[in-house]
């Protein structure tokens, strides 16, 4: 399938180098395990041709370590994106695509201080661009990041914000924000619009591909839930989450939710 797709792009005048990153993508945000994913990272590296389009692959494969706990060859595989970007392509994709999968590799490390600051600096560089999609996925991530540092008022105000900016048919950003502007709702003592927005952020991704995302708006919602006294409904959402991530083969997020799961009974 992957060799058929490289010739379609080389017959359309891409570099076919474009699919091996696309699969990488649809292996890392799709339903392919974990290990799976892993492995199909790993031979389309050696496929790559150039330090430019490995450099866009090792980030995929970074993430998909650091969700099988794996945070230090995770790191490694940024670094190495990192200078292969500022020395082959352009670097400007580093306040991109690379930021997004870093910043998430640190908040599956447990490292939202480091997050963080990739993420400001990421944030304030989109600006001055006008990148606007992009702007909208990494302060998405930024006010996930303030949540899990507990700072829930910043939180709110950066997802909202990001939601704002998205476009409209945008799943990434959208996801994101609107699981972020449901929980942070929630500690802030907002608790029928939280109801609503986890409602809301559970239907945006229902139809989608990416388990990962569905775990995520599963435990945000059992969080409102858990904040409103309502264990039933939060025991079901904690459930619906550790099953996505048990699917996905994400150890990490799985071992949070079970975590958070027992913190609130």
């Amino acid at each position: 399938m992957a060799l058929r797709l490289c010739r379609h792009y080389e017959r359309a005048g891409f570099t076919p180098a474009v699919a091996l990153y696309h699969l990488a993508l649809a292996a890392y945000r799709g339903r392919t395990n974990v290990v799976e994913a892993i492995d199909r990272c790993r031979r389309l590296l050696t496929d790559a041709g150039t330090p430019v389009w490995e450099s866009f692959l090792l980030p995929v494969l970074a993430v998909l370590e650091a969700m099988n706990g794996r945070f230090d060859y995770a790191r490694v595989h940024l670094e190495e994106a990192r200078v292969g970007r500022e020395e082959f392509a352009d670097p400007g994709t580093l306040v991109t695509s690379w930021a997004a999968i870093a910043a998430e590799v640190e908040l599956l490390a447990a490292d939202a201080e480091r997050a963080e600051a990739i993420l400001t600096d990421a944030c304030a560089s989109l600006r001055r661009a006008g990148e606007v999609e992009w702007l909208a996925t990494n302060g998405a991530l930024l006010a996930e990041v303030h949540y899990r540092q507990g700072r829930f008022a910043d939180a709110l105000a950066e997802s909202e914000a990001a939601l704002a900016t998205g476009p409209p048919e945008h799943l990434t950003s959208k996801a994101i924000g609107r699981r972020v502007r449901a929980k942070a709702l929630a500690r802030v003592g907002r608790g029928a619009d939280a109801a609503a927005a986890a409602v809301e952020a559970i239907e945006f991704v229902a139809g989608a591909e990416a388990l990962d995302e569905q775990g995520e708006t599963f435990a945000a919602a059992a969080e409102v839930h858990a904040l409103a006294g309502d264990a039933a409904d939060a025991r079901a959402a904690w459930e619906r989450a550790l099953a996505c991530f048990e699917q996905k083969g994400n150890v990490v997020s799985a071992a949070r939710v079970r975590d958070a799961a027992s913190a609130h009974h």
